[in-house]
């Protein structure tokens, strides 16, 4: 059996997988699950996920249902360049993971899911608590990656929520050093083109969408 990947290409956690796959070039079966369809619920794909979220990795019978662990683990794998043995650089890797995952991405979902499930006007505190993070994310990239001046697999963790909150029109005037980071993987990422920027275009329209009708009802 080889590697499939069960996922939707406009989502944050999706994406980013798919950009790792991508770069290295693996040969993988994606498998489309439309949450927006309610095709996570169906039961042959709750027997590979009883969690029913996407993405989902199977490799060769070893199933995987969070995203930044597909990235340690298809490091791990196929690519000890993008993720280094080094105890100190992969605890440098793991900490800019977490804190996509723990920080950026919770306070990305706090500050604009009810905007795209309520339509609700996005809350001034709630994008200040994101812009702070984003704050955060300029003082990694003083090396010129997010985990050091080396390309990491917590880059493609961390391409993908940027490169869908520009999609988005956030506000990212005052983050001089994410604009010229995006620009910089942009050119190193194979599948940035035909998956990164579609995918994030693509959330950027449904989110548009929905604070056109936030602002209807305001």
């Amino acid at each position: 059996m080889g590697i499939e990947l069960y996922a939707l290409q406009p989502s944050v956690p999706c994406r980013m997988v798919r950009l790792l796959i991508e770069y290295l070039e693996l040969d993988v079966d994606f498998k489309v699950v439309d949450i927006l369809k309610g095709e996570q619920l169906d039961p042959e794909y709750m027997k590979i996920n009883p969690q029913h979220t996407i993405p989902t990795l199977v490799d060769d019978g070893l199933i995987i249902t969070e995203s930044r662990a597909m990235l340690m683990y298809l490091g791990n794998k196929y690519a000890e360049n993008l993720y280094p043995s080094d105890s100190a650089k992969r605890a440098l890797v793991d900490m800019r993971i977490c804190f996509d995952l723990g920080t950026l991405y919770v306070r990305f979902m706090d500050a604009f899911w009810p905007v795209m499930y309520d339509q609700i006007m996005p809350d001034p505190v709630k994008l200040a608590r994101l812009d702070e993070g984003l704050g955060y994310v300029e003082d990694f990239l003083k090396d010129g990656f997010i985990a050091g001046s080396e390309l990491t697999i917590a880059d493609f963790s961390m391409v993908a929520i940027l490169t869908t909150l520009k999609a988005m029109e956030h506000d990212m005037s005052r983050f001089s050093e994410i604009a010229a980071y995006l620009e910089k993987c942009a050119g190193m990422m194979k599948g940035w083109e035909e998956i990164n920027q579609p995918g994030a275009d693509t959330f950027g329209q449904w989110y548009k969408a929905a604070l056109a009708a936030a602002e209807a009802s305001a």
